[in-house]
């Protein structure tokens, strides 16, 4: 028995991986492969910054909290979704953080608190402590 997600193989009598929770197959095959991948929902563009800063809160929470991503960054990103002409380039940094469907809800979760944060950090730096919600 085999993980289509991680690969792990397992003796006979078990049914599901112990590490990713998901039913064991007898064999690898495109199918059981890309049912899976349908089951996590596969990546989607989630968040742009051109913030190294950012990034980095974000990617500690996401590494803190098990939320499974891929960056993509530097000074050539429009060559990735378009034709541009080279000699535009370099462009201004930027970085694209794509997370995997499943755990699209949580990273929500986590960039709206950090935003908080910094809202609540940026009015306690202006001197106004209290802040009157909107």
């Amino acid at each position: 028995m085999i993980c289509p997600r991680c690969h792990a193989e397992f003796r006979p009598g078990f049914t599901v991986c112990s590490d990713c929770g998901i039913a064991l197959v007898e064999e690898l095959d495109e199918a059981a492969v890309a049912v899976i991948e349908e089951e996590a929902g596969g990546l989607e563009p989630f968040h742009e910054t051109g913030s190294s800063d950012e990034l980095a809160a974000i990617l500690e929470a996401f590494e803190e909290h098990g939320v499974a991503y891929v960056v993509q960054a530097g000074t050539a990103l429009s060559l990735l979704s378009s034709d541009v002409d080279p000699g535009s380039l370099p462009e201004e940094w930027q970085a694209r953080l794509l997370v995997v469907g499943a755990h699209r809800a949580r990273a929500r979760e986590i960039l709206r608190e950090l935003r908080r944060q910094a809202l609540d950090a940026s009015a306690a730096s202006r001197g106004g402590g209290d802040r009157t919600p909107l």
